[in-house]
């Protein structure tokens, strides 16, 4: 307890010496001594020179191994004007607009789509060739640094693929636009000078390429007047198939057409062979019948009559007919002598029916045997039949034939029909097409006379540049930057080492850490010290 108070009423007397007395400066109470870390530094000087020595190596090491950095650069002129139309359609209003374009416009030249195309164009070999200085003009020195280069920068691209050359170019192609203008800068980083004028001309190319394809409304204006010219060329070789279809496999003018009428032909061939064969069969039935009919008939029959005179009735009345009619022309021609004589022999006529009636009213009845009228109409209608029959039998074969061949080019027709319709709907399309192409290729046509869609241009205004000088490195500081490096790392681990040390080393470290004043200092006695102090005393001290 008493040790305890006495400590801390010498604390309090050293804070009121320190306020009356500050400590010179350095030696602050809680700050780490300028002498204290001089003499850190001096003790280890061997380490701070290690590191020292070391960055400086690794310094050398970068000078000598980093090889040379060339840049090419380029500048585009990117202007905007309205607003984002690819489509064609004049109705259409478009979401982006210039300024979100401009706003854009390095991105949209960083697409990977753009590098890409670059990386397939170049060749991914030739971007990720390995680095080749030129040793034309170099003295010995410089050959065996190049030597050097060459030997740790050698890489084997031999395979090397588009997604490696990618990230090659992300890495080492940069735009840049200026804020005050429409400039923007391309820049391409590389160890060989004519390998990033080469490469950066490329890009520059295809950026522009590229841009038109996206976004050029021109291109769109091309693009929609090659869509309309194919398709009149796919229309016309459809037309054209169509019509050597027709022609040589078909040979008909019209498909349709010809095709219902076969059908119909052959439907009509088929209703009367089907009816000529039921017309044969129907005769033959009634033939039949009619020859069972005569089995049971009589060729004749006996009847009961009254005899006839020589002349019948009806033959006077035909002569009576006759005479008439010689009696009109007479009175025609006014030859009344003729006349009377037809009169007369009319009369007579006339009496002579007359008679006839008269005499057959009092004629005896005999048997008389006459042909059997049912016989003969059986006989007479067997051979109407027969006849018929005859002539439906003579004209089956050519029926048959009309049919088999009406059914054979309705086949053909019928198996060409599948054919035809693919062509038939093909020309409707390669039609529909065209008409659509034709009326797309005057959309864009009215919409490039109103200059309408034109919102961006990219010109080329400074071709890709040849390097005359390297960007880098400048080897010099990346010497000095090591050394400067190992120097900081040294003087790190000093600081580190000596601000927990608490070893005693200096009086004036014993009177901070006890608070005693120190009143004499025993020398070290080491061998060193011994050498020291006898040749002090033998010099006369």
């Amino acid at each position: 307890m008493t040790k305890n108070l006495a400590d801390e009423r010498l604390l309090t007397a050293r804070e009121a010496m320190l306020g009356a007395y500050p400590p010179p400066l350095g030696n602050e109470p809680g700050g780490l001594p300028f002498k204290r870390v001089l003499g850190a530094l001096f003790r280890s000087r061997l380490v701070v020179g290690t590191c020292a020595g070391l960055g400086c190596a690794v310094g050398l090491f970068l000078a000598v191994t980093t090889p040379n950095t060339y840049v090419s650069q380029g500048t585009f002129l990117f202007t905007t004007s309205g607003s984002e139309s690819i489509n064609v359609d004049l109705t259409r209003s478009s979401d982006p607009k210039a300024e979100a374009i401009s706003a854009n416009a390095v991105h949209v030249l960083q697409a990977d789509t753009l590098l890409r195309r670059v990386a397939e164009r170049v060749g991914p070999e030739e971007i990720l060739k390995p680095y080749q200085p030129d040793d034309n003009f170099a003295g010995g020195l410089s050959k065996l640094l190049h030597r050097i280069q060459r030997d740790w920068n050698a890489v084997d691209v031999a395979g090397a693929t588009v997604d490696e050359a990618l990230k090659m170019l992300r890495k080492r192609l940069v735009v840049d636009r200026s804020r005050q203008s429409d400039v923007l800068i391309a820049t391409y980083q590389t160890h060989d000078a004519e390998l990033a004028q080469k490469i950066l001309g490329v890009y520059m190319k295809e950026a522009q390429k590229w841009h038109q394809e996206k976004y050029d409304d021109p291109t769109v204006y091309d693009e929609v007047k090659k869509r309309a010219e194919d398709a009149v060329k796919a229309k016309d070789l459809a037309r054209r198939k169509l019509a050597d279809f027709m022609d040589q496999q078909a040979r008909v003018q019209e498909f349709d057409f010809q095709l219902e009428r076969l059908r119909t032909e052959e439907a009509d061939a088929s209703a009367r062979l089907r009816d000529n064969l039921l017309s044969i069969e129907s005769t033959q039935k009634q033939i039949a019948e009619l020859q069972k009919l005569l089995e049971t008939l009589t060729p004749t029959v006996v009847v009961h009559r009254r005899l006839t005179t020589t002349k019948s009735v009806e033959v006077i009345q035909e002569e009576i007919s006759k005479l008439e009619v010689q009696r009109t022309r007479a009175l025609t021609t006014a030859q009344t002598a003729d006349v009377k004589a037809f009169d007369q022999q009319i009369a007579s006529l006339q009496g002579r029916i007359k008679q006839l009636v008269e005499d057959a009213k009092t004629a005896p009845e005999v048997d008389i045997e006459e042909d059997n009228p049912a016989y003969g109409e059986a006989r007479a209608t067997i051979g109407k039949l027969g006849t018929q029959l005859v002539q439906d039998h003579a004209i089956t074969p050519e029926l048959t034939k009309r049919k088999n061949d009406a059914s054979t080019r309705l086949g053909k027709l019928l198996d060409l029909q599948p054919k035809f319709v693919e062509l038939r709907d093909a020309e409707v399309a390669a039609e529909a097409d065209a008409k659509a192409g034709a009326e797309a290729l005057q959309r864009a046509e009215l919409k490039k006379q109103l200059q309408l869609g034109n919102f961006s241009s990219l010109k080329v205004i400074d071709d890709a540049s040849l390097p005359l000088e390297k960007e880098g490195p400048n080897r010099t500081k990346l010497i000095l930057g090591g050394l400067i490096v190992g120097l900081f790392l040294g003087f790190g681990l000093v600081l580190l080492r000596t601000v927990p040390d608490r070893t005693v080393r200096t009086p004036a470290d014993l009177e901070a850490l006890d608070g005693v004043t120190v009143i004499g200092v025993m020398p070290r006695l080491d061998n060193r010290n011994m050498r020291r102090h006898m040749a002090t005393r033998m010099r006369g001290w």
